[in-house]
């Protein structure tokens, strides 16, 4: 038990300055440890995991027959979002 007794109507203010106080601390340790370069270090690398990962599933799916459909629909999302958005994008510029 603490010696000094808070009142009720000061309590929400000492819960907003330690949010306030932590707030301010995540952003002083987000600066100094550079969380911005390895945020993008971290995108990079995941990229680079990912792609290569979605290769070898959409080739393992186009050899075996059952998921031929499968394939044909996965190539006819990637034609229209890869080629026909971006395409309609820039004419409407």
């Amino acid at each position: 038990m603490s010696g000094r007794n808070i009142p009720d109507e000061n309590k929400p203010f000492i819960k907003l300055r330690a949010a306030a106080a932590f707030v301010r601390y995540l952003f002083v340790q987000f600066i100094e440890n550079k969380g911005m370069l390895n945020a993008s270090a971290l995108t990079y690398t995941t990229l680079f995991a990912v792609v290569p990962l979605m290769t070898v599933t959409y080739a393992m799916l186009a050899i075996v027959s059952p998921f031929q459909g499968l394939v044909r629909n996965c190539k006819a999302g990637f034609s229209i979002t890869l080629y026909r958005q971006p395409a309609m994008w820039c004419r409407n510029i």
